[in-house]
């Protein structure tokens, strides 16, 4: 007896052409209506950024305008914002959002730049005598043309950032300020610490005079501990002290009536 050959399923196969193309139509036809319908068309654009002009945007649609490459533009206007976001708002709005870089210090170059915690430079209108961030010096021979908005991977400038964030989350430097870092040469670097006036209320200010420390760059993290502890063993006696070495196995430390 014959064996009998499989029917091939000529109607299931149909049903599924026919909705295959069904369902093709009726994306076309939604794409279509989303992206021509006057219902989507944008009326209005806002953001908290002074001086952007976003009105060309009005009146297309909403859909059609591929928002990524619109931030993309924006951020290369603005180095000192770090993102620029467009976000659509249905069915008919965009807000722009312009998020700014956060200082974390200054760098003294052929004029003073800020730069954030990704080594990124950009325009500030904060000054050293702000006396608010830090001021890295030493760079000047190393990044002579500066461009803001572009991130600098040299040695010397992440050694800067990463001492100013290991003393950042060390308490014991929370009622000090870092004036000034000076990392012309990475295995001698200056760090200047204005120290509050001791017996004082916190609005006396600091003391005229800076506490120097010298160190390398060389496990930045164990030297900043160390020389919190140090901080809080000499508490009392900082005002007076002119300078700590810890560039060697054993600290120096020097006071300012010290005539030696």
């Amino acid at each position: 007896m014959k064996k009998r050959k499989p029917e091939f399923p000529v109607k299931i196969a149909v049903l599924l052409v026919i909705a295959l193309l069904a369902l093709s139509a009726g994306t076309w036809f939604a794409l279509r209506f989303f992206t021509h319908a006057q219902y989507f068309k944008i009326r209005e654009v806002f953001t908290k950024e002074p001086g952007v002009d976003l009105s060309y945007l009005k009146g297309r649609n909403i859909f059609g305008v591929d928002l990524k490459r619109e931030a993309r533009y924006f951020l290369r206007q603005k180095p000192d914002c770090s993102e620029v976001r467009f976000i659509r708002l249905l069915p008919d709005k965009v807000f722009v959002d312009f998020i700014r870089r956060i200082p974390l210090a200054l760098v003294r170059l052929n004029r003073y730049l800020a730069v954030d915690a990704n080594a990124v430079l950009f325009n500030s209108a904060l000054l050293p005598q702000d006396g608010t961030l830090p001021v890295i010096t030493g760079l000047e021979r190393k990044i002579s043309s500066p461009v803001p908005g572009a991130k600098y991977t040299n040695r010397e400038l992440l050694l800067a950032l990463s001492l100013i964030r290991e003393m950042r989350r060390n308490n014991v430097f929370k009622e000090y300020r870092i004036r000034k870092i000076d990392v012309d040469n990475p295995e001698s670097i200056a760090l200047f610490i204005s120290i509050p006036v001791q017996g004082q209320p916190p609005s006396a200010g600091f003391a005229p005079d800076d506490l120097e420390v010298k160190l390398s760059g060389q496990n930045l993290k164990e030297r900043v501990v160390f020389l919190g502890g140090l901080f809080i063993a000499y508490k009392q006696e900082l005002e007076n002290i002119k300078y700590i070495d810890l560039r060697f196995k054993d600290p120096t430390i020097k006071n300012r009536d010290d005539k030696r």
